[in-house]
């Protein structure tokens, strides 16, 4: 299984906030965002990394390029208008794959992690598992309707009958190539889109809560995540 991360954005609520340095490259008790997730594919066993970053800081080309990892690295160096162009952008490195999909944002126990690969060990007739939480602290969530067995139903910007939102991050099986491209024919810009429409293709999504989930938008943010890291 590959992991794909989407670092491409530019961070402007932290940066409006005065936060001059990139978010990938902010840290979390002895490491930065960027650095936790590599090691997270690193130790739990993946068998590639494909990262996406912005061309506006060239300090997160070098720091990727300049360090050696136990798993091969992809890196692809381009200011995107979302993560699903990021996503795309990333497309052609699944090469027929299973692949993790995280943007930079979601910080969480990592025990939550290891069981969220659990999951979808356990349950490989899914195409594919949404990491989800119950802590809701982004000004627009994506909602996540879900029935008793935790099958995806819907999704909504509201929070009308839902109680879960998307943590940020998600398995995918290898044919999710094909639905990138078919989103991109369609003009999709948006993740939340994107997964709406692979509801609405027949893929059957399973949601996984794995509690709570710091989405690291805010000066504040990065508090709650290191007195996590602290608990």
């Amino acid at each position: 299984m590959k992991y794909f991360i989407l670092a491409a954005g530019e961070g402007s609520r932290l940066i409006d906030e005065g936060i001059s340095t990139p978010k990938p490259l902010l840290r979390v008790g002895n490491e930065t965002l960027i650095d936790r997730h590599i090691r997270l594919a690193v130790t739990n066993g993946f068998s590639e990394l494909c990262i996406i970053v912005n061309d506006l800081y060239p300090e997160l080309k070098t720091t990727i390029t300049s360090k050696s990892f136990d798993i091969p690295v992809h890196l692809v160096v381009k200011t995107t208008p979302s993560s699903f162009h990021s996503f795309s952008e990333l497309k052609h490195l699944i090469d027929n794959q299973p692949l993790l999909l995280t943007t930079i944002d979601p910080f969480f126990p990592e025990a939550r992690f290891k069981d969220f690969l659990s999951i979808v060990k356990q349950n490989p007739d899914f195409d594919g598992v949404m990491g989800l939480t119950d802590f809701v602290d982004d000004e627009k969530p994506l909602w996540v309707m879900t029935d008793d067995e935790m099958l995806i139903t819907d999704y909504q910007s509201d929070k009308t009958n839902c109680k879960l939102v998307s943590a940020g991050f998600y398995f995918f099986k290898s044919n999710i190539s094909g639905m990138v491209d078919q989103a991109i024919e369609q003009k999709i810009h948006k993740m939340r889109v994107f997964q709406k429409m692979l509801l609405d293709e027949g893929w059957k999504l399973l949601g996984c809560n794995i509690g709570k989930v710091i989405d690291i938008d805010h000066i504040t943010d990065l508090e709650n995540a290191r007195t996590m890291i602290k608990e």
